[in-house]
């Protein structure tokens, strides 16, 4: 690790516990609400929480002598120093990930539209966008996607008491 890097990483740390700090007396302040068994503040609270722990383990990393962003071998296959190793950039498949994600934000949006339908409906535009479009995993998607959206629905209904309707 080189010392440019070391101090840039300590930076990052620091930066981080401060905005966690400035977002825990924020959120410490709220109001509870009558309506909302969590409250508006519990979220704010939890993030800042895990995220000031997290900035806490970098500051430990730090002081052992490691560092937060290097590693031998890269997470991504067909990237790194391997000259044999091939990776083509496509800007199209960025932007129609790009489009469908804000489609899906807008899509929110419609009255009368479920959650869970958008959801599903995005999830399986992505995954199609994404992957390959043969019978079988248009069939697996679709699954998928009606799965995980009914999850995420149940999940902020009964665990959240959030119908996000």
């Amino acid at each position: 690790m080189t010392n440019r890097q070391g101090r840039a990483d300590f930076g990052f740390a620091i930066v981080t516990l401060g905005v966690c700090a400035l977002t825990w007396r924020e959120a410490s302040n709220l109001p509870p609400a009558l309506f909302d068994p969590l409250g508006p503040k519990t979220f704010p609270l939890w993030i800042s929480g895990l995220l000031a722990a997290l900035a806490v383990l970098i500051l430990l990393r730090l002081a052992l002598g490691r560092s937060i962003g290097a590693s031998r071998t890269s997470l991504i296959t067909g990237l790194g120093d391997d000259p044999s190793a091939t990776h083509r950039t496509r800007p199209g498949l960025a932007a129609a990930t790009f489009l469908l994600t804000a489609a899906y934000a807008a899509a929110l949006s419609v009255p009368g539209l479920r959650f869970a339908v958008a959801t599903a409906g995005y999830v399986l535009a992505l995954i199609l966008t994404l992957g390959p479009r043969r019978r079988r995993d248009v069939m697996i998607a679709a699954l998928v996607s009606v799965a995980g959206a009914g999850a995420i629905d149940l999940l902020f209904r009964v665990v959240f008491a959030v119908d996000l309707q």
